[in-house]
């Protein structure tokens, strides 16, 4: 599917689709998406820290060679900008999903 398909069907989405649920209770949903998003950016989160300490590992053992030095500096950089994505997207969601209800 396209990203365009993706996005046609996203725009036919009504705000009571997503509180409704095939008459399921509001609050069961959105715990349940809650609950998926919480454990979706904590993992990430999770991957993005242990990067971080890899880079920093990387640092440490590189006695000073400056190719080694470079490559673990990128490597720390690279984490700290997948943590900053993280977070932006996880404030996003959080926005997207207080407008919808």
């Amino acid at each position: 599917m396209s990203t365009f398909g993706v996005l046609n069907i996203l725009a036919q989405i009504n705000k009571s689709d997503l509180t409704d649920l095939n008459g399921l209770p509001t609050s069961f949903g959105q715990s349940n998406i809650e609950k998926g998003l919480t454990i979706a950016f904590g993992i990430a989160g999770g991957i993005a820290l242990i990067v971080v300490a890899y880079g920093g590992l990387k640092f440490v053992l590189s006695q000073g060679n400056p190719q080694e030095v470079t490559k673990a500096k990128n490597t720390i950089i690279d984490g700290l900008i997948g943590l900053a994505v993280i977070v932006a997207s996880g404030g996003i969601v959080g926005f997207v999903v207080t407008a919808l209800t």
